[in-house]
């Protein structure tokens, strides 16, 4: 059984998979991909609320990892930067992929791919576009 929580962290996994393999070798190869991946979610408040010690207003953007609201700013450029630079200050990661629903444009995760890669780092920074409509990004750090 594979220990994916959702639809990125396949498409992260995929990409290293070995089809030549056993079954029982792919699972757990898979397993290990994904014990190594941290996901965030970023997510714009529809409404007012407190999460434990976090004040989300309407319209603001919140970062999600699990059930810890990581950071909270106004705007998407703002929670997805903050985001990236803080993650990668506690642990280095190879390959950064933003995965963007459909209420994105493209030319806006453009503008935020550029924003990423100037800062201090050396990793691969890439987005896929999903018609996901829950979430704005979710952002997996290999």
């Amino acid at each position: 059984m594979l220990n994916s929580r959702s639809i990125p962290e396949c498409y992260a996994t995929l990409s290293i998979l070995d089809f030549d393999s056993t079954l029982d070798e792919a699972v757990t190869l898979a397993n290990s991909i994904l014990s190594e991946l941290y996901q965030v979610a970023i997510y714009q408040a529809v409404k007012d609320v407190k999460y434990g010690s976090k004040e989300i207003r309407k319209n603001d953007f919140f970062a999600l990892s699990g059930n810890k609201i990581l950071a909270v700013q106004k705007t998407l450029e703002d929670i997805t930067i903050h985001t990236v630079e803080s993650v990668l200050r506690r642990k280095e990661y190879d390959v950064i992929t933003l995965f963007y629903g459909k209420r994105i444009l493209p030319e806006y995760v453009e503008h935020l791919l550029e924003e990423l890669n100037r800062g201090d780092h050396d990793a691969e920074i890439a987005a896929v576009s999903t018609d996901e409509g829950v979430y704005d990004i979710t952002v997996i750090f290999e």
